[in-house]
């Protein structure tokens, strides 16, 4: 037995070698520098042993195997070469791995990411556990990078071009059994029977085997044209979903492909190390992996109160069974809870079933999920028409109609029917939180909690602590948001929050330039090519009218910003523009397509025509959104910069290769914002004055990630 800077090395009587990966001081292993320079010894001393049978690489870590290489470590690196070097180090000691005499065996339980993922490919076989928590993928990309440990070249030789290409391209990662049925893994079992299974092949395979490639890669390897073909159609995919925005490493990670693929692996190893080098300094590789460290450290610490202790939930249930209510269902049964969804009439109930079980059934087609998990998850949602059982309940999510006397209606029947340790959380997206809770008898375990629409695909929520919240109440909210593999961000209880509190100033500016006379199109083609998912007015549609114009007036009530805006919105829900939801807002619908509509002008009544510029199409409507978060950190709605871009990226879609709204107003200059918006305030209103926090930076020279 040894040890080495993370790296456990066992041996058995029966000549089998485990190696144990444990980052001492960590949660999770990483492969720094230091853990691969171990790691590296550790190979060395048993490739002179004698008496080997076989390795086992396992991890210390409950539910983690290896998570990727640190990012923190590629964030400090400051040339192309330094990069390159990094990744040959890596590439050098998988090398060493994969020649190893005697046959190794992944046992993989957790996450298994990146650079782990890359270190399995170099072993000689792979068992995964059955538990949910195993996931494997190669998520470089959404780094702005590409794997730099030999993915690229390991992948495509083990599991095909096509499913390497599909990994690769996406990030996306794997449960046990999808990597299965494309050969990622060799064999999934019961985390009690990994260490045996594994063993198990070791014994039954001691001579390599050597990798089977299926009849059609050994065309796409020989035929070059086929292989460009296969390329070819996974940059146009590739394009149509990325939409034009930054993002380089994906399409360098299809040239790699296209030049290395059947040929000799240290040359493709050569080339990819090259490549990594290249992307790592670049700016969307450097805001994306700034995001991932705000994204970790949100999930570490997202904003709590002092003194907070989360208590745990075991069982749980949603009042009101709409479409938020059975998303919310839904996301809360995936953690293994039980979960009660009470409505008031078996038909609502009926609806809110289905729904959950559309949301499942789509994700088993697409192979997101395994017929299994439809069922148990579906087992543990209870319909209920009465508050029969909830006294054993630990969380109520109240998640009916957005109507204040409705919602303190609910709010004293839940009271009256849970336990007085009971949290209870009300779902709204515009209603203080303060105002519901006032007919509360216990205020200090009521909060909002703000999922987003809809909540199976949307990561962020915003949990709303009122002045009398207790630090325990937001504390378990918050746990059990991440729970559910969602990111919380406390915000305090101001109108609208503050994703929708910014997606106003951007959408009611938008607003504006309609009724000056700039073409809604010109509008929605400007922000898409900024990267926004959607234009404003497309936005607006998937929103509804009726639903924006209550917001509107809800925000322009408290801040006095937006009169004009909120008159357009009611003009439009009053003629039965709702959008989507009926094929008429802003744009016609016509199977789903957004047509624009002329009978527009009639209802919008433009003072003229403009024409203006993309640029400045997008300054007028970005420029208010960084005015409205620098107002909201003066106010204290959130405490941190990091807070505003999380939400802003991870609630509206503002695009990730920017790094965040402030963090793209600090590419900007906060000097030249203020220029712009006091230019801006003086054509435009006093809307568009600098807030007083971005006047204080610019006298100081500060920047918001200063």
């Amino acid at each position: 037995m040894g040890t080495l800077a993370g790296i456990e090395k066992i041996r058995e009587a029966d000549g089998i070698v485990r190696i144990r990966f444990d980052s001492p001081d960590a949660r999770v292993n990483t492969l720094t520098e230091r853990i691969l320079m171990a790691f590296q010894e550790c190979l060395e001393e048993l490739a002179n042993e004698a008496g080997i049978r076989g390795i086992l690489i396992e991890s210390g870590k409950t539910a983690n195997f290896i998570a990727g290489a640190d990012v923190r470590e590629i964030q400090t690196l400051s040339t192309s070469l330094e990069a390159e070097t990094k990744a040959r180090l890596g590439q050098k000691i998988f090398s060493r791995l994969a020649a190893m005499p005697v046959p190794v065996a992944a046992v993989i339980h957790g996450t298994c990411l990146g650079g782990g993922t890359e270190l399995i490919l170099a072993c000689t076989y792979r068992i995964a556990s059955d538990d949910p928590s195993t996931r494997i993928g190669l998520p470089e990309v959404r780094l702005g990078i590409i794997p730099g440990f030999g993915g690229t070249q390991r992948l495509p030789r083990l599991v095909g071009l096509r499913s390497a290409l599909d990994l690769i391209l996406t990030g996306r990662e794997l449960r046990a059994s999808a990597a299965l049925r494309i050969g990622l893994v060799d064999e999934v079992v019961p985390v009690e029977l990994l260490p045996a299974a594994a063993r198990r092949w070791i014994a039954d395979h001691p001579v390599r085997r050597p990798a089977g490639q299926r009849p059609l890669e050994r065309l796409f390897q020989r035929i070059g044209p086929l292989r460009s073909l296969v390329i070819s159609l996974a940059e146009r995919k590739l394009r149509e979903k990325l939409k034009g925005g930054d993002y380089p490493a994906p399409f360098r990670a299809l040239r790699i492909l296209q030049e290395t693929y059947g040929g000799d692996l240290d040359q493709g190893l050569r080339v990819e190390a090259r490549a990594l080098g290249e992307l790592a300094l670049t700016p969307t590789a450097k805001n994306l992996m700034a995001l991932f460290d705000l994204n970790s450290r949100q999930r570490r610490n997202p904003g709590l109160p002092e003194g907070g202790k989360a208590r745990p939930v075991r069982r749980a249930a949603v009042v009101g069974a709409g479409i938020m209510g059975a998303g919310i269902a839904l996301a809360i049964a995936g953690k293994g809870a039980q979960v009660r969804m009470k409505d008031v009439a078996v038909e609502p109930l009926a609806r809110g079933l289905r729904e959950a079980h559309r949301i499942l059934a789509s994700q088993v087609r697409r192979k997101r999920r395994t017929r299994r998990d439809l069922r148990d998850r579906m087992a543990r949602i209870q319909p209920t028409l009465s508050y029969s059982g909830f006294r054993c309940i630990d969380f109520v999510v109240e998640a009916v109609f957005e109507d204040l006397e409705l919602k303190r209606r609910i709010l004293r029947e839940i009271e009256s029917n849970v336990s007085p340790e009971c949290l209870i959380a009300t779902n709204t997206s515009s209603l203080p939180i303060g105002e519901i809770g006032r007919v509360a008898d216990h205020p200090g375990r009521f909060l909002g909690v703000h999922f987003f629409n809809p909540v199976h695909r949307m990561p962020l929520v915003e949990i709303v602590a009122t002045d009398r919240t207790d630090p325990w109440a937001v504390a378990t909210a918050a746990e059990m948001v991440k729970e559910i593999r969602k990111v919380p961000i406390v915000v305090r209880d101001r109108p609208g929050f503050l994703v929708n509190r910014l997606l106003m100033a951007y959408l009611g500016e938008a607003l504006h330039l309609l009724e000056e006379g700039a073409e809604l199109t010109r509008v929605d083609r400007a922000l898409e090519r900024f990267g926004m998912p959607m234009g404003p007015f497309r936005l607006l549609d998937q929103v509804g009218m009726d639903v924006a114009s209550r917001v509107a007036r809800t925000l322009n009530e408290a801040y006095g910003r937006g009169e004009s805006a909120v008159e357009l919105l009611e003009k439009l829900a009053a003629a039965k523009r709702f959008g989507v939801k009926n094929g008429k807002g802003f744009y016609l619908y016509q199977d789903g397509k957004p047509v624009p509509d002329p009978e527009i002008d009639q209802l919008v009544r433009p003072q003229g025509r403009i024409r203006p510029a993309g640029e400045e199409i997008c300054l007028r409507t970005l420029l208010p959104m960084v005015n409205e978060a620098a107002r909201c950190l003066e106010e204290e709605v959130v405490g941190r910069p990091g807070d505003v871009d999380l939400g802003m990226i991870l609630g509206t879609g503002f695009p990730p290769f920017r790094g965040g709204l402030l963090r793209y107003a600090d590419g900007i200059g906060i000097g030249k914002i203020v220029s712009l918006l006091e230019v801006m305030a003086s054509r435009y209103g006093e809307r568009m004055a600098p807030a007083e926090l971005l006047l204080e930076m610019t006298r100081r020279k500060k920047n918001f990630f200063s």
